[in-house]
C-alpha cells in the first residue's frame, strides 16, 4: 500500500465513518478535552498513571456516545467502555492505586514519599 491510498483510506475513515457516527472530529475532540480536563481537575496528582490513561480512555468513549446520534450503533463504543473498565481495576490491583485504598493507604503512600 502506498503512503497515498493509505492516507486516502484513513481521510475515508475519518470523513465518512467517524464523523458520521459522532459528528465533526473538532467538536468530538473538544468533548475530549473537556472530560478530560474535568478528570484531571478532580485528581492531585503530580503525574499520570496506569490507571489514569485507562480511565480518560473511558471517558473518551463515554464522550463519543455523547455525541453520538440517537440512531448510531454504539456496540463498539460499549465494549470498548467495558474494556477500559477491566484494564482500570487491573492497574489498580496490580499497583495497589491510592487513591482507590482508603484514607489510611494515602496518610502512608504520603508519608513514604516525604521521606524520599
Amino acid at each position: 500500500m502506498t503512503s497515498k491510498s493509505f492516507l486516502d483510506e484513513v481521510r475515508e475513515t475519518c470523513e465518512e465513518s467517524r464523523e458520521g457516527t459522532y459528528g465533526s472530529a473538532y467538536r468530538m475532540q473538544e468533548a475530549i478535552a473537556e472530560v478530560w480536563n474535568w478528570y484531571l481537575s478532580h485528581r492531585e496528582v503530580r503525574k499520570l498513571e496506569a490507571f489514569d490513561v485507562g480511565t480518560m480512555m473511558a471517558l473518551l468513549k463515554i464522550a463519543r456516545i455523547a455525541q453520538a446520534p440517537e440512531d448510531a450503533s454504539l456496540e463498539d463504543s460499549i465494549k470498548d467502555l467495558a474494556g477500559y473498565a477491566w484494564v482500570m481495576n487491573e492497574c489498580r490491583s496490580e499497583a495497589n492505586h491510592p487513591s482507590l485504598m482508603g484514607e489510611e493507604y494515602l496518610k502512608l503512600h504520603e508519608e513514604q514519599e516525604q521521606k524520599e
